[in-house]
């Protein structure tokens, strides 16, 4: 009888709990701000029963876990996580780029994890350092399987940049080609990027160029808005439609006393979609800056260009190449006559043309007078000395 009273009273237990409806998620959005990561969640009903929410593996540390309790007509939850804490995933895209990432559980027991259960991988991207206020990043939530809970991670490999310069119509991977030419020879700068990600570009600027020391004055021939200074020193940077490569024409040239050329350039890996590269009125700088020079001088520091803009970067590689330029300008020979009085040569040439009229002036009065003397005298006759 008392089995049988049990056995009974367990059933209609079972009945009951099965007939409470179960609760469900119907949304979810992430909120990135600069000291935490947030996931607002939004259930069907009102809670009823048990619902927390835990980071994966840490369920039983109070700073990594939230147990929410009924609150009414209340269906909207927050979770929240500092930056940096609960085992969260830190992952560096490049030098001033990086992104958190954890797993959170939402369950609706309060030991296990079932099928009913909800799992969701977030990610919190950042560009330059954590920002000062907060501010909403659009970003991915899915409801993913649990044994799903490492996909989509992101990939922490750095950019790697090159620059080079070579000889134009020579081959790219010769090494002769790129560390010698001469005086005038056509020379290609080519700077490039890789392992970055598809929103990002590159921009070239402020490029110097020196005897492979310091002078103390080195010429800039590229500003910090990308603008070549002087088109005899560089040419015009052009760049690839994909963002990743850049490249400049101009013909070889050397420093009066020195034979070789280090070419010095900052390369900013920019970003389309977050404003890493920005000008100081906080405008993000999208692509590289069109130039519309509008020169007073050749020389180089003299240029002034249209606008006022500086751009502030952050994601900067110094990249450096040399060449070395094997010849110089060839003289034109000018000779001295040699003899003892080889120094009057030169005041005589300025005297030649009046000297030369005196003498065509005085020849002339001599001639005449050599005919007038030279005339026969007339012999008179008798009858012409009477009269």
């Amino acid at each position: 009888m008392y089995s049988q009273m049990l056995l009974v009273f367990t059933l209609l237990w079972v009945s009951a709990v099965r007939s409470v409806p179960r609760n469900r998620v119907v949304s979810a959005e992430l909120v990135c701000t600069d000291i935490d990561m947030q996931l607002h969640i939004v259930l069907e009903r009102p809670i009823r029963g048990t619902v927390r929410a835990f980071v994966k593996e840490r369920s039983e540390d109070l700073a990594c876990s939230h147990l929410y309790s009924e609150d009414g007509d209340h269906n909207a939850l927050v979770f929240k996580i500092p930056l940096g804490t609960c085992s969260m995933q830190k992952t560096q895209q490049s030098v001033n780029r990086f992104s958190f990432t954890t797993t959170v559980y939402f369950s609706f027991h309060s030991l296990f994890v079932s099928k009913d259960d909800v799992a969701y991988r977030i990610t919190c991207d950042y560009a330059q350092q954590i920002p000062e206020t907060m501010y909403n990043v659009t970003a991915g939530v899915g409801v993913r399987e649990i044994e799903e809970s490492n996909a989509d991670e992101r990939s922490n490999e750095d950019v790697e940049c090159s620059y080079s310069v070579r000889k134009a119509g020579s081959e790219i991977d010769s090494r002769d080609s790129t560390a010698y030419a001469n005086l005038g020879d056509e020379i290609v700068h080519e700077w490039s990027c890789a392992k970055m990600l598809p929103t990002q570009f590159i921009f070239v600027h402020d490029c110097i160029v020196n005897p492979e020391f310091d002078t103390g004055n080195d010429p800039v021939i590229v500003d910090s808005q990308g603008c070549v200074m002087d088109e005899l020193a560089m040419g015009t940077i052009k760049y690839s439609s994909d963002g990743r490569s850049a490249s400049s024409h101009h013909f070889a040239y050397k420093f009066a006393d020195y034979p070789n050329l280090l070419f010095k350039c900052s390369i900013s890996i920019c970003d389309r979609e977050y404003a890493i590269c920005s000008r100081t009125d906080g405008s993000p700088l999208l692509e590289p800056l069109e130039c519309a020079p509008t020169r007073e001088s050749r020389s180089i520091g003299t240029a002034s260009w249209s606008g006022n803009t500086t751009v502030e970067f952050t994601n900067t590689y110094t990249l450096s190449t040399e060449v070395h330029i094997m010849e110089g300008l060839r003289p034109t020979s000018v000779y001295v006559r040699s003899g003892r009085f080889a120094w009057i040569t030169v005041p005589l040439r300025a005297l030649a043309a009046p000297i030369l009229v005196l003498l065509i002036m005085l020849t002339t009065v001599l001639t005449v007078r050599r005919v007038r003397t030279t005339q026969p005298t007339k012999t008179l006759t008798a009858t012409e000395l009477r009269a």
